[in-house]
């Protein structure tokens, strides 16, 4: 399978440094003809192909881009890739329908010699034609064995007497540039040597009693060729049998195991048994469909004391990375560690059983004591009754050695899963050593203070750290110049308004003049005293008007 992927990538950082990115994948068409140099030059139009021949090869260039901080605009970044991979196309002998556990092609043709998948891809295959070039995979029949043998009554019987063959009903067919015959056994043999054996049975001279045949009358070679074939029957019927029952247990199975519904059977358990894996949780999401992820081990833990009853046990969990111990509720079923438990009554769950690292023991919650169960009677329990259906195995009549064919349309099924289940990149495995791009595909297993908090990138968060108090800085000062603009126009207005305040008015100017007065006019005015004239010259400094 070959084909041509182009990854495209656009990137940019925000004031804060935070990096945004956005990816797209874009495959690039191929012809029938570049796939076929592909695989012969081990290189592409871009460059060398690298990886393993017999799995998934591919040119390896990378996808380098780097956010820079606070980058002004988006920048972009792209590469190409060729892939080139192995994968099975399985046919049937004389048939055109293809499979090919990757994708479907059923409506690519063998004699096509590719098939173009759905997403671009394109896959080739050689087509041998002609009575030169021969696929032998592709015949009907293969070479079986080349055997001497007598003829008899209508029948061929082989030398060694192992093999029997009649043809009562003849079947004529051609496959890669031979014409056969086929028998009433299943084999078949060319045509030339059938017209032989024709010619002889048609000219040889009958020496049965016409009158009355003899129904019990047999001859050695013939017992000993009918005994052998009944031993093949034998041996073919009890394959049958056994693949018939094979069926029914593995109905069974699946109808107790497969079609299961979340109100009955614990996701995380059952994810494990169908892996094989102990690490793994599960999650039912649809009915049907479990979500599953990975686990990591603990390995340093002990139990502790509480002053109430949970409904998992607590226990102290040390991480020897972080230096730290983690409170945590243990469930005793799935083994899962959770940060919280539900409360129930000690009356009941202060002993609490677990099977855990292969052994069973009792904890007491209060005093987080544990000890191993000795002793344990062990029942089994038959969950449902199993009562599967009996089949009909067809009955054969051995009589002038006619053995009719066995059709097992079972053995091609069986092959077909095979095929399945060699190929190394079935989508679904936990872990595969080569992926699609020819990397190595590995499933990591977070540790238990990870899954609390998450995961810290320390250089993310110093950098974070630095713009804040950055930035902070810049709003500081802003505001402290602000501030100073204000207090100082706010000082200056009530310094003025005091001023203003504080300030007397004007005292106004007394103008006079002192003038002799005659003695006429003093007697007409008055006498004035000297206590008088003082009082009036204090009145007139205090800004009065005294008289």
């Amino acid at each position: 399978m070959c084909s041509m992927i182009k990854h495209k990538v656009i990137y940019w950082t925000n004031i804060l440094n935070d990096p945004f990115t956005e990816t797209s994948q874009e495959t690039i068409k191929l012809s029938k003809e570049d796939c076929f140099e592909m695989e012969q030059t081990k290189s592409c139009q871009i460059g060398k192909l690298y990886g393993e021949e017999d799995g998934t090869m591919s040119t390896g260039n990378k996808l380098e881009y780097k956010h820079s901080y606070w980058s002004i605009g988006k920048n972009m970044a792209e590469t190409v890739n060729c892939i080139l991979k192995k994968v099975p196309v399985i046919t049937q002998p004389g048939k055109e329908k293809i499979y090919t556990p990757i994708d479907d092609i059923n409506h690519c043709s063998y004699s096509d010699g590719s098939c173009r998948l759905g997403n671009e891809a394109i896959i080739v295959w050689k087509v041998k034609n002609g009575e030169t070039n021969i696929d032998e995979k592709r015949c009907l029949f293969k070479k079986f064995t080349y055997r001497n043998g007598t003829i008899y009554k209508n029948g061929w019987l082989s030398d060694p007497p192992d093999l029997a063959l009649t043809f009562n009903k003849p079947e004529y067919i051609n496959t890669c540039g031979k014409n056969f015959v086929v028998s009433q056994q299943g084999y078949a043999i060319e045509e030339r040597v059938f017209q032989n054996i024709n010619r002889l049975l048609s000219s040889r001279v009958k020496r049965e009693i016409k009158e009355k045949p003899l129904d019990g009358e047999v001859r050695t070679s013939q017992l000993e060729a009918q005994l052998q074939a009944r031993a093949i029957f034998a041996d073919k019927e009890m394959q049958r049998a056994l693949q018939a029952y094979s069926k029914s247990i593995c109905d069974y199975i699946s109808s107790a195991t497969i079609s299961i519904t979340e109100t009955n059977t614990n996701p995380t358990l059952l994810i494990r048994k169908l892996s094989n894996s102990e690490l793994l949780e599960g999650e039912w999401v649809a009915k049907d469909i479990i979500e599953f992820w990975p686990c990591s081990l603990i390995s340093d833990y002990q139990f502790i004391s509480s002053k109430e009853c949970y409904k998992e046990p607590k226990m102290n969990i040390t991480i020897t990375r972080e230096f730290q111990s983690i409170s945590m509720h243990i469930n005793p079923l799935t083994l899962i560690v959770n940060k919280n438990s539900e409360k129930t009554s000690c009356e009941t769950n202060q002993f609490t059983s677990i099977l855990i690292e292969g052994k069973l023991i009792k904890i007491n919650q209060l005093t987080g004591e544990s000890s191993p169960i000795k002793e344990i009677e062990q029942l089994d329990i038959q969950s449902k009754f199993w009562s599967p259906q009996t089949f009909e195995t067809e009955l054969q009549i051995f009589r002038k050695l006619i053995v009719t064919n066995l059709s097992e349309p079972q053995i091609e099924m069986m092959k077909i899963f095979k095929a399945y289940k060699t190929n190394t990149h079935i989508f679904g495995k936990l872990e595969s050593k080569n992926s699609f791009l020819g990397g190595g595909l590995k499933v990591e297993t977070p540790s238990i203070l990870q899954m609390i908090i998450g995961t810290i990138d320390g250089w993310k968060v110093l950098t974070r750290i630095v713009v804040i108090i950055i930035i902070s800085k810049w709003i500081y000062q802003i505001y402290d110049k602000v501030m100073s603009f204000k207090v100082r126009k706010l000082v200056k207005k009530q310094i003025e308004r005091k001023i203003v305040k504080s300030e007397c008015p004007q005292t106004p100017k007394i103008e006079f003049e002192l003038e002799e007065i005659p003695v006429e006019v003093e007697e007409r005015i008055g006498e004035i005293k000297k206590e008088n004239f003082r009082n009036l010259r204090r009145s007139i400094k205090r800004g009065r008007r005294g008289y």
